[in-house]
């Protein structure tokens, strides 16, 4: 399977601070569509985190973060709180 994201009129929005994330400020979103890199899901027992992340990385990356601050550095999502 072959999934694909995109945000549309997006133009202008910024993402949510997470919570202790007080001095990072984000950018607005400069386009107005925002159209994802598709991720391949190769078997229906697949991990489905490690599949979306990069697309929760490029939806965060566009409003000028380095990823989703909902995953640590092993790339596991964190536990909410």
């Amino acid at each position: 399977m072959v999934l694909m994201l995109s945000l549309l009129g997006v133009k202008g929005y910024e993402m949510a601070k997470p919570p202790n994330y007080f001095s990072f400020r984000s950018t607005a979103i400069d386009r107005d569509d925002l159209l994802m890199p598709e991720a391949i899901v190769e078997s229906f027992d697949a991990d489905v985190i490690s599949v979306l992340k990069p697309l929760f990385d490029s939806v965060w990356q566009a409003s000028g973060w380095q990823g989703s601050p909902n995953f640590d550095d092993k790339g596991a999502r964190k536990a909410r709180r």
